[in-house]
C-alpha cells in the first residue's frame, strides 16, 4: 500500500515543481479526488497511480511537459 492509497479526504493535488514521478498506486482508491494538476518535470505515471479515483473530472498538466499533456481534463501521455 502506498502512501495515499485509499485516502478519502484529498480533494485536489497539486505536485511540487521538482517532483519527477509518481509510482505505482500513489493515489489509488482516492474516491474524494476531484482534480490533478502535473508539473512540466513529471515524465512517469506508474501503474494503477489513480485506480478507482471515480471522481477525477479534471486533470491540468503545466504547459512546458514533454512527458503528459491534458485536453479538456483529460491525461495523455
Amino acid at each position: 500500500m502506498s502512501a495515499f492509497e485509499s485516502c478519502t479526504s484529498l480533494r485536489s493535488l497539486s505536485f511540487p515543481s521538482n517532483l519527477t514521478r509518481i509510482d505505482d498506486r500513489a493515489f489509488k482508491d482516492c474516491t474524494s479526488l476531484e482534480s490533478v494538476y502535473i508539473t512540466k518535470k513529471v515524465d512517469f505515471i506508474g501503474s494503477e497511480a489513480f485506480s478507482g479515483c471515480s471522481k477525477i473530472t479534471e486533470f491540468t498538466v503545466e504547459n512546458d511537459s514533454t512527458s503528459f499533456s491534458s485536453i479538456e481534463g483529460v491525461l495523455y501521455q
